[in-house]
């Protein structure tokens, strides 16, 4: 590799070997991509954090998700498995949106059915949420009916609630006048509560 480039461009670099191998090999690539986790490949959310590895199973969502799936399943480290799962949902939301959604409704059913939680307990910034605003993302970058077609189609709850809220900010951006009247349209429903106000 050039000895000139500086830290973020070689990371770059070896994040797209990565992507490349991960589409091509990707049990292998993300083997190695735990294995010499260094600290250099942290991110941001620090050990378990793995760029490499996430970019790698990522794309390999991408073109075999049931054996991106399986991997995931067998990540003993639950730090290190939420954030990979990013990278399965991100795989998996480019093409294949109905799949990265049942991936997130069944995560967050059998997470519902194992968790004890105190009375009245709400989990801040569930990972649920944030899995379903991914994918919501991806459905916003085929274009606003897609996304909106997508959200409505989500069962109530608190994940339709997430969708909404992202596809509605993403619907602002580009057509407030549209996104209003839509917003109304859904405002006696539970689900747009907070895109109301």
């Amino acid at each position: 590799m050039n000895e000139n480039l500086d830290g973020r461009e070689r990371s770059r670099i070896i994040e797209l070997f990565f992507q490349a191998w991960g589409k091509a090999d990707g049990e292998s690539a993300i083997k190695t991509a735990l294995k010499n986790n260094l600290r250099q490949s942290w991110g941001r959310g620090g050990q378990g954090s793995n760029i490499y590895a996430y970019s790698a199973l990522s794309a390999w969502a991408s073109v075999d998700p049931e054996s991106a799936m399986r991997t995931i399943s067998n990540i003993k480290d639950e730090r290190q498995k939420s954030f990979l799962t990013y990278g399965l949902i991100n795989g998996l939301a480019k093409n294949d949106a109905r799949a990265a959604t049942d991936y997130v409704l069944k995560f967050s059913a059998n997470r519902n059915e194992t968790e004890e939680r105190p009375e009245g307990f709400q989990r801040r910034g569930d990972v649920t949420q944030r899995y379903i605003s991914q994918i919501a993302s991806e459905q916003l970058k085929k274009g606003m009916s897609t996304a909106i077609e997508w959200a409505e189609a989500l069962p109530d709850g608190e994940l339709k609630s997430s969708a909404f809220d992202q596809v509605t900010e993403g619907y602002i951006r580009s057509d407030i006048d549209a996104a209003k009247k839509w917003v109304s349209s859904n405002a006696e429903k539970e689900y747009a509560q907070r895109a109301v106000k």
